[in-house]
């Protein structure tokens, strides 16, 4: 008898330390604040806490891709967290992850829906094209890491717009471009804008990335802007404040990303190195320096 309550008592105590289906419960879905976008005046975003503007319904075609998104990033999550009741908890509604969606005006009659993903306090933006003719949206859209822009320009480098279309490549057609923020620890942060290729079945393809105001905790500044532009051909300045130098890009097809051709650094003085990202760099030229023209750092 003693034995069997012994066996009883313990059972109870694994049901109550470890609840069998804790793990396995799915995420509670609440998209009930999923349902209309913010149109801005300015046709952007915001990264702060401005959410004025007229209120546009979300395509359903929109809001199941957001739902997938956030099931997605929750199963992810689900890994992640401590195995403890109360966080659980705490990220199990829908509700906890997602924020403002804002519509954009795009070029040639297509729409721009910018979803702000939330978790622990920290934001990422997904950037989805919409074909009203269609009805038909990105399929895997691109994520915009906002770690440092979560709350605001932080670090007073950003200009408006935030969101533009803009024709990088000189042949009629414009990318998407949006600003978004690196930030070094205490060595330096930069404005960076990213390009994207608006493709034919809407996806958003990494065309270039442009470290283009940066700022260096010894005081040292840099600015980046397109000297010359051809089809398949930009040349890039860096200036402090007088040009010190280029980067010149290039690429065979007009659908897949820059590729770095040349860096030119000119006087040759190797403080001018950290402008260029060549202080830990192998060469001068080559795959391994792409990543400067395709994340911007």
């Amino acid at each position: 008898m003693v034995n069997k309550i012994a066996i009883m008592v313990f059972a109870a105590s694994f049901l109550i330390f470890f609840p069998r289906n804790l793990y396995s419960e799915t995420l509670k879905e609440d998209f009930s604040g999923l349902s209309d976008a913010i149109h801005r005046a300015d046709n952007d975003i915001s990264i702060g806490d401005d959410l004025a503007g007229e209120t546009v319904p979300i395509p359903l075609c929109v809001r199941d891709l957001i739902k997938r998104l956030v099931n997605t990033r929750y199963e992810w999550l689900k890994a992640k967290i401590p195995r403890e009741k109360e966080q659980w908890e705490k990220y199990k509604n829908t509700g906890e992850y997602f924020g403002p969606v804002f519509y954009i005006n795009a070029p040639n009659g297509l729409n721009l829906y910018v979803f702000e993903y939330r978790q622990g306090g920290l934001y990422d933006f997904y950037l989805i094209m919409f074909d009203p003719l269609k009805n038909k949206c990105t399929e895997n859209p691109p994520i915009l890491t906002g770690r440092w822009i979560s709350h605001g320009d932080m670090f007073g480098v950003l200009e408006k717009p935030i969101v533009d279309f803009v024709d990088i490549n000189g042949c009629g057609t414009k990318d998407l471009v949006v600003q978004d923020v690196m930030h070094n620890g205490t060595y330096s942060t930069a404005d960076v804008y990213k390009y994207y290729l608006i493709g034919k079945n809407l996806g958003l393809i990494t065309d270039l990335a442009i470290q283009t105001r940066a700022d260096y905790i010894d005081g040292f500044q840099t600015v980046r802007t397109i000297l010359e532009k051809k089809r398949s051909y930009l040349k890039i300045g860096v200036f402090h404040p007088g040009q010190i130098g280029t980067f010149e890009v290039t690429k065979s097809k007009l659908d897949e990303p820059y590729k770095l051709l040349k860096i030119t650094v000119d006087p040759k003085d190797q403080k001018y190195d950290k402008a260029f990202m060549l202080s830990n760099m192998a060469s001068e030229t080559g795959s391994d320096l792409n990543r400067l023209v395709t994340v911007g750092y």
